[in-house]
């Protein structure tokens, strides 16, 4: 019993991890991390050399460029037909014996990425993933300006299991990040980076009810302006023939949720119940109580105005438990609100479980995935419910301290 005690005092507080262990353990990441991107990177540039086409094998970003080069040949409908996609393609997921990558996002995405048809697959490839890379960074640097976490903050390991594929993680976790260092002086452009989200939709179940909740009226209209107006000027710019192709490849997007197979993939609560169990009825009744407590809980605090910070903090980390169908690289969103929580701390105080949640939260990109289909161990879901009860509990003990209403 004494030293059950003992281990939950040193989980509890997590005193051992300071500021001198974090630089020391940022280096050591910091270093590994640029192994394996070197790594990496010499091994898509040799894989492209052997390719005729030279166009390594990347996975997701292949269907990202493929899509936006059919648009930019004015052919953005056939992005969703199999075939074209396949013949644009040369590498992907089985579809009826042949490899093939499904482009299963909304013609906004395909608008957003259209600039990238006029390079080739490694530049586009470079400046899509590099780029995002380097717009979150600097906004994570001025969410928590310290100088001893910045080692962490480079070598963030959900950045890995974004680049690696070559995903849109780090778009995604821009957007909340822009949101909330603008939020409270200048809440149309934190509302318009929140539109952008309308990309991937599923992302942003959050953003309405927190805005709605906290009475920021600006940032609302300005985040449903945004997103109406990527849709129509993706409508305006691709065609109609985009959009109907979208909403009729839905059913491949549902298939994939559904899919058994595809369960260790998905750290959702609807995921992990799947994994555990197989029963798809238990899993949406798990996924939907989750979700509504969690909308509920981030609405009650948003209430109290606790400030823009805090409550982007609440949107971003319940964005990754609210959907059915959120994958690894999806997970770089968490850096975010663990940035605001390191902000808050280091200056006032870590309070118990915080260093932990932390942590945990820090580390579960390298590990959800193995663990889930390896191991049948869901991970995601109680790590990311841990690291949003600490940052509710935190606002919660603040009082929420009221924000001008400006906003």
């Amino acid at each position: 019993m004494r030293g059950l005690r003992r281990v939950y005092r040193h989980c509890r507080q997590a005193d051992w991890l300071d500021a001198a262990r974090a630089t020391i353990y940022g280096r050591l990441l910091a270093a590994t991390m640029l192994i394996c991107a070197l790594g990496m990177t010499g091994w898509l540039i040799a894989d492209a050399a052997e390719s005729p086409q030279g166009r390594p094998f990347i996975t997701d970003f292949d269907a990202f460029w493929s899509g936006a080069r059919l648009a930019a040949e004015g052919r953005p409908a056939e992005a969703y037909q199999a075939r074209a996609l396949m013949a644009m393609e040369k590498t992907g997921a089985r579809i009826d014996g042949e490899l093939y990558y499904p482009y299963m996002y909304p013609p906004v995405f395909m608008l957003i990425t259209l600039p990238l048809a006029k390079l080739s697959y490694l530049w586009a490839m470079a400046a899509f993933v590099f780029g995002g890379y380097a717009m979150l960074m600097v906004c994570l640097r001025l969410i928590i300006p310290y100088t001893w976490p910045l080692l962490s903050i480079l070598a963030l390991p959900a950045a890995v299991t974004n680049m690696m594929p070559g995903q849109n993680g780090f778009l995604s976790a821009t957007c909340f990040a822009a949101a909330m260092l603008l939020l409270e002086r200048w809440p149309v452009l934190a509302g318009m980076s929140l539109g952008v989200l309308v990309y991937k939709p599923h992302l942003a179940l959050c953003v309405p009810v927190v805005l709605l909740a906290a009475r920021r009226w600006t940032a609302l209209v300005a985040c449903g302006a945004t997103a109406a107006s990527l849709v129509l000027i993706s409508w305006a710019v691709l065609g109609s023939a985009a959009w109907h192709g979208f909403f009729g490849s839905l059913r491949i997007s549902t298939a994939m949720v559904q899919s058994v197979e595809n369960g260790p993939k998905q750290l959702s609560f609807f995921g992990g119940v799947r994994l555990l169990t197989g029963s798809f009825d238990l899993s949406v009744g798990v996924q939907l109580a989750a979700t509504l407590i969690c909308l509920g809980a981030i609405a009650g605090l948003s209430a109290r105005r606790p400030g823009a910070r805090p409550e982007v903090a609440m949107m971003a980390a319940a964005a990754c438990l609210c959907t059915p169908y959120i994958m690894d690289y999806d997970l770089v969103i968490l850096a975010v609100p663990m940035a605001w929580l390191a902000a808050e701390a280091a200056p006032r105080g870590w309070r118990p479980w915080e260093k932990l949640a932390l942590g945990s939260a820090y580390l579960l990109p390298l590990v959800a995935r193995s663990a889930s289909l390896y191991l049948n161990l869901p991970l995601a879901p109680p790590i990311i419910t841990f690291l949003l009860i600490v940052i509710l509990a935190r606002i919660a003990a603040d009082g929420g301290r009221a924000a001008p209403l400006m906003a």
